[in-house]
């Protein structure tokens, strides 16, 4: 499995398409946009406008699938998400983001997905999502703006993810997240807004 993930966006876009394996014009990107749905709908669509505008600058096709339309519909998420090289799990709330997944049953629908050849990417939240715990990123991201608070991590990495550091917008709270983390036994792995991981197979190609 291949596992694209960063702070913010895309740091570099000419890693981004050789890991993918195709030129920016000829992506697909499928949008998981769930981590925004705390947002007023005002909010959420100006922001929905900005995220497909930013990958559609870059030539990326992009359409957003709504985990939640899926419900009891696994074999058809399935198919959606294979009509796609990348699947953009964007930046927002973790938890509201991790009970989308836990709602709509597409936990195992994505790993046969990503096992199928379909690639990984996410954005802060997104990058966050796969670890192994989303324990002690609550003073980051508020879990009661999730309908359910869910603290365990997809766990397709072994490591926490700590994005936006050396932001300044949480720099207060980082270090303390970094720290529960590791006195918890989990590895940690800071990433500027300027960094991203390229995991294939359990092992990090570039940062």
């Amino acid at each position: 499995m291949k596992f694209y993930l960063s702070s913010y966006r895309i740091p570099d876009t000419q890693s981004f398409y050789k890991f993918i394996g195709k030129d920016l014009s000829n992506i697909k990107l499928g949008l998981i946009f769930n981590a925004k749905d705390y947002k007023s709908k005002e909010e959420y669509t100006q922001k929905l406008f900005e995220t497909t505008g930013y990958f559609n600058n870059l030539g990326i096709k992009v359409e957003k699938i709504e985990l939640l339309n899926y419900i009891d519909k696994p074999e058809d998420l399935l198919n959606k998400f294979k009509e796609f090289d990348i699947l953009w799990f964007n930046g927002g709330n973790t938890y509201c983001l991790r009970w989308a997944l836990a709602e709509s049953k597409s936990e195992k629908i994505l790993k046969r997905a990503l096992e199928s050849g379909v690639i990984y990417g996410g954005d802060s939240a997104g990058a966050i999502l796969v670890g192994p715990t989303l324990k002690y990123y609550d003073t980051a991201d508020d879990p009661k703006l999730a309908p359910r608070a869910l603290y365990d991590g997809l766990g397709y990495i072994d490591t926490a993810i700590l994005p936006h550091w050396g932001s300044g917008e949480f720099d207060h709270v980082l270090g303390d997240i970094e720290q529960k983390l590791k006195d918890d036994g989990n590895k940690t792995k800071r990433l500027t807004n300027d960094e991203y991981l390229l995991i294939e197979n359990g092992k990090v190609q570039n940062i």
